[in-house]
C-alpha cells in the first residue's frame, strides 16, 4: 500500500508516546512500513520534547523498532541536537543507537565521535568512541576547553559529563591528561 503525507500517534492509556509524520509510506504485507521524509516526535519527556527526522525510514511491528537513514537528526527542544547517517530507536529499551560517525551540538559545545547512544528515559547521550568536543567561552571567553577522550557521557538530567579513556582536556594554557 502507497500513501502521502501522513501521520501515526500511538498512545498509552490517555498519553500520546510517539507522533511519526511522513511525506510518502510504503507498507507491506507483513505490516511493516518504509516511510519517506521521516519526523518522529516525542512530546514531554523530563521537561523535554525529541524530535528525529530521516530521509528515508522503516518502522517495524508494532513501531518496535524504527530505523532511519539519510541526514538523521535528533533535536531536543533544549537545544541539544545529534547528526548522523543511520539511527535505529528500539522501543523496548528505550534506546536510539548510531553506529557511524556522529556530530553533535549544545548550548555551548560542540563535538563528533563515533558511534553513539541516546537513552530517553534516563536523558544521557553517550558518544562511544573518539570523542572530540569544543567548549565555547562565556561571554567573558573564560571556560572554553578543547576535549578529546576514547568516549564520554552527557548525563543531562544530572547535569554532568563523564569522560573515559585518553582524556586530554586543553583549556587556558594548561593541558590534563589521564
Amino acid at each position: 500500500i502507497e500513501s502521502t503525507g501522513g501521520r501515526v500517534e500511538r498512545f498509552s492509556l490517555s498519553r500520546k508516546d510517539v507522533r511519526v509524520e511522513y511525506d510518502k509510506q510504503l507498507t507491506y504485507a507483513d505490516r511493516s512500513m518504509k516511510m519517506i521524509g521521516v519526523r518522529i516526535v516525542i512530546d514531554d519527556r523530563g521537561g523535554r520534547s525529541f524530535t528525529m527526522t530521516g530521509q528515508e525510514g522503516q518502522v517495524g511491528q508494532n513501531e518496535s523498532v524504527i530505523t532511519l537513514n539519510g541526514d538523521v537528526r535528533l533535536v531536543s527542544s533544549d537545544g541539544m541536537a545529534v547528526v548522523t547517517d543511520h539511527a535505529t530507536y528500539t522501543n523496548s529499551d528505550g534506546l536510539v543507537r548510531a553506529p557511524g560517525p556522529i556530530e553533535f551540538s549544545g548550548r555551548r559545545l560542540t563535538g563528533s565521535g563515533v558511534g553513539m547512544t541516546y537513552d530517553k528515559d534516563r536523558d544521557v547521550l553517550s558518544i562511544l568512541d573518539r570523542t572530540v568536543v569544543h567548549v565555547v567561552g562565556d561571554e567573558r571567553g573564560a571556560g572554553a576547553a578543547d576535549i578529546t577522550s576514547g568516549g564520554a557521557a552527557f548525563a543531562r538530567k544530572e547535569k554532568f559529563v563523564r569522560f573515559e579513556r585518553g582524556v586530554k582536556i586543553a583549556r587556558d594554557g594548561q593541558v590534563a591528561e589521564s
